[in-house]
């Protein structure tokens, strides 16, 4: 390549231009993946969905909750389940993402700043009276 340059510089008296990239071309955004655990997995009914629906893959779904008692900007986890033998898919609630990340998320959430692109169970334990569940969220800014 720089020989070319040279010997069109040698031939012209002036150098050649950079190549154009084409317009069509641009740099494509990877989504960000991060883990967390869960908190409150073990109130209501959710040790007992957990139980029953969740294992490694389940889609997860997040809706930010403004009447939560304790935090505004909470946003419960929703586990895709089925009922009816399959038939019919359903959501039900496993818990809520702790409070660190939701004061940071529940904003852009609601902005749609922040898309997520994919949420499903990464681990689950649900053996003893507070499960855990592990999430693997992929989203983009």
């Amino acid at each position: 390549m720089k020989r070319e340059i040279d010997d069109a510089f040698r031939f012209t008296g002036a150098r050649p231009s950079p190549p154009v990239p084409a317009p069509f071309l641009r740099l494509v955004e990877t989504p960000q993946t991060v883990w967390i655990l869960l908190a409150e997995t073990g109130y209501e009914d959710h040790a007992r969905v957990i139980w029953r629906h969740c294992q490694p893959g389940s889609t997860v779904e997040f809706r930010t909750e403004k009447d939560h008692l304790h935090n505004p900007e909470a946003i419960a986890a929703w586990l895709r389940c089925t009922s009816l033998f399959g038939l019919l898919p359903c959501w039900k609630k496993i818990g809520y993402v702790r409070a660190i990340q939701a004061d940071q998320w529940a904003l852009r959430l609601d902005e749609g700043s922040l898309q997520i692109e994919r949420a499903v169970v990464s681990n689950c334990y649900a053996d003893g009276d507070v499960p855990r569940v592990s999430l693997q969220i992929e989203f983009r800014n």
